[in-house]
């Protein structure tokens, strides 16, 4: 046969292992695992157990790591990947994904790409029910004379990178409160999250207060910091940006008037792939790329019923972009509207749809009373609802059932005596009758 070899075999998970945890004995809330890669073929075995091998403490581990084989074909020819969980004492098998060289190597269709695919691979464990998680990678198969031609690649990870993230906040549209356009002192709070958690603290803008058509305006701009790339592709499509609507209370806690989560992780990723031309050309890459780079976000709020859907409240106008930090630096923008303001200038707010301040307290102190009237009326209603749900149990359904019958069948019998006593009086009535009309005609007769 042909002599071959096998270069090279890169893997990296992009789903975790967690699915047999459980039965595993892991302690609750465990956060990840410490997994390495073991590659087998015939009798060779390359063991990754080394300091800068083991990914520590993920369910989404990125391995980047190549293996590479001598092989003949036909002949043995399957390649065995396996995840190992490092111990403290003892390591453990997570399960292993099996590679035939033959089917690829003897198929025309495989042998013509050029480029070879990137396949995801189930991780599998002997006597498991269930899988273990996935496997990515790639297998290249090269014939012998090729091999000082096409030296193994190096798929390390590059160095990640400080980037930065500007989202500027101009107004809102029709913002509703409880479903109707309401009197707000209105500000919106902005926080960056990631598949595990805030990545930023939350920001606010200030606050437009006497808004009344429900446009309240900002000219606000967000900073925040990210280094790519992140350390798996889950983290990466867990990326939003979380964006509040507030209410502003003098007297108590402010109040949310509605919400939105803004997708940013095909915006970080085209970022990061599109670093070198964004430094070349010292420019940001926008979310909106079409016209201009203001969006629309539409507003969810948490209740109340809305005239046209009952989750709409509003609308909130934004535009996002990315770029790298050294970018960044070059077209330095101060925070809200704060020095240097540019890029682009971020103006004033004119704001003209504002009440008097009697105006607005009477509108506040009507807003609460029509809240607390149709508060204290819901919770009255629940109240007598939940006593009713309480006082009818089973058993006191079935007493009350029993004495209904009861006294529907007393009343059948009143009734029924009623009706009997009425014929007894007639027929009384019918003897007295004959008594009399004899007498009457006996007395004739004499």
């Amino acid at each position: 046969g042909m002599s071959t070899y096998l270069s090279p075999v890169r893997a990296a998970t992009t789903s975790g292992v967690p699915l047999e945890l459980s039965s595993r004995g892991a302690p609750v809330g465990r956060m990840g695992m410490s997994t390495y890669l073991v590659a087998r073929f015939g009798t060779e075995v390359i063991r990754r157990r080394g300091k800068q091998d083991v990914v520590h403490d993920s369910f989404e581990p990125q391995y980047h790591q190549a293996f590479e084989f001598s092989a003949t074909l036909p002949g043995p020819a399957s390649v065995r990947i396996t995840v190992m969980e490092a111990g403290t004492m003892v390591d453990e098998e997570v399960g292993y994904v099996d590679i035939d060289l033959e089917d690829r190597w003897f198929s025309p269709a495989w042998r013509a790409l050029e480029v070879k695919p990137i396949e995801r691979r189930s991780i599998r464990r002997d006597n498991a029910v269930t899988i273990q998680g996935a496997l990515e990678l790639w297998t290249e198969v090269i014939p012998a004379a090729e091999v000082s031609i096409r030296p193994l690649a190096q798929i390390g990870l590059p160095d990640p990178e400080p980037f930065e993230l500007r989202l500027l906040v101009f107004e809102t549209v029709f913002l509703r409160k409880n479903g109707r356009v309401r009197a707000t002192d209105a500000y919106v709070s902005a926080s960056l999250h990631g598949h595990d958690g805030a990545i930023s603290k939350t920001y606010d803008t200030e606050v437009h207060a006497n808004v009344m058509d429900g446009a309240a305006v900002f000219n606000w701009r967000f900073l925040f910091q990210l280094t790519l790339p992140l350390a798996s592709r889950r983290s990466l499509e867990g990326l939003y940006i979380s964006l509040q609507v507030w209410d502003r209370r003098l007297l108590d806690n402010n109040k949310l008037i509605a919400g939105a989560v803004l997708d940013i992780a095909r915006l970080c990723r085209d970022g990061w792939l599109a670093r070198a031309w964004l430094k070349e050309r010292q420019v940001g890459l926008p979310m909106e790329r079409r016209g201009r780079r203001r969006f629309s976000v539409p507003l969810v709020q948490g209740g109340g019923a809305a005239e046209q859907d009952p989750n709409d409240a509003g609308e909130l106008q934004v535009s996002l972009e990315i770029m790298p930090a050294d970018v960044a630096k070059e077209l330095r923008a101060g925070p809200g509207r704060e020095a240097p303001n540019r890029f682009p200038v971020l103006p004033e707010p004119e704001r003209t749809n504002t009440l008097q301040f009697t105006e607005r307290l009477q509108t506040i102190v009507r807003e609460e009373v029509q809240g607390a009237v149709v508060d204290g009326t819901q919770r009255v209603i629940e109240g007598q609802v939940a006593w009713g749900k309480r006082q009818l149990t089973p058993v006191r359904q079935r007493i009350i059932a029993v004495a209904i019958c009861c006294i529907s069948v007393s009343f059948c019998c009143v009734v029924l005596l009623q009706i009997m006593a009425n014929i007894l009086i007639v027929d009384i009535s019918l003897e007295l009758v004959d008594l009399r009309l004899e007498g009457h005609i006996n007395n004739i007769t004499t």
